[in-house]
């Protein structure tokens, strides 16, 4: 059934002020992309049974956004993985909320 679809591109969607870097999961040797503040890029082909974690990071490393997706999960999205603000995990500088 799978087998027989060789893949899909994913094309990821920068919606941020900040420059990013997509990896597929938390191997920094998976490297798909970097990517402009409002711009796109299109990674490399995925297997029709990826199942896999997209991590985004900013240029000094640090880990910004961490989703789990599944091949049905990017399918239902278009192959488009849209980063943008409110996706982003809170930067060091602000404070969690007082309690």
């Amino acid at each position: 059934m799978a087998g027989c679809d060789p893949g899909a591109d994913v094309t990821y969607v920068n919606d941020t002020a900040t420059t990013v870097v997509v990896y597929l999961g938390d191997d920094l040797e998976k490297r798909e992309a970097v990517i402009p503040p409002h711009s796109s890029d299109t990674g490399l082909t995925i297997d029709a049974v990826w199942e896999d974690v997209i991590v985004v990071r900013d240029e000094q490393g640090e880990v910004l956004l961490r989703q789990e997706l599944t091949w049905d999960e990017l399918e239902a999205q278009d192959f488009r993985f849209v980063i943008d603000e409110n996706s982003l995990v809170p930067t060091p500088t602000e404070s969690p909320p007082e309690r």
